[in-house]
């Protein structure tokens, strides 16, 4: 049987390589095999970072990556990206900020 570090480890790895899917904590959840209050508990344990947190930026990273990385619109960037049900803790009040390099600010 695997430990709880090895497991947290493999969903981040799996939600990496999924963030162009639908990502939401019960999707992750079912994922995990865990209940979704067992799961955000245990995530947060192991990382510091609440799993919706998680999820959210690592989604806006890689958008912020694809736009400093080509020369696409900003609004060329799925917006879909954003609309998972994520349940945000009580960090979702936070606003993000998001820096690109100065050649694709002139646009």
């Amino acid at each position: 049987m695997m430990n709880t570090g090895a497991i947290i480890q493999d969903l981040i790895d799996w939600i990496d390589n999924h963030l162009d899917s639908r990502l939401d904590i019960d999707t992750v959840a079912r994922r995990s095999g865990y209940s979704k209050w067992h799961l955000q508990r245990i995530f947060k344990e192991h990382t510091g970072q609440p799993l919706g947190e998680y999820i959210r930026a690592q989604k806006l990273q890689k958008s912020v990556e694809r736009l400093a990385h080509s020369n696409e619109p900003i609004l060329n960037v799925d917006p879909a990206v954003f609309e998972d049900e994520v349940e945000y803790g009580p960090a979702e009040d936070e606003v993000l900020t998001l820096e690109l390099p100065p050649e694709r600010t002139q646009e």
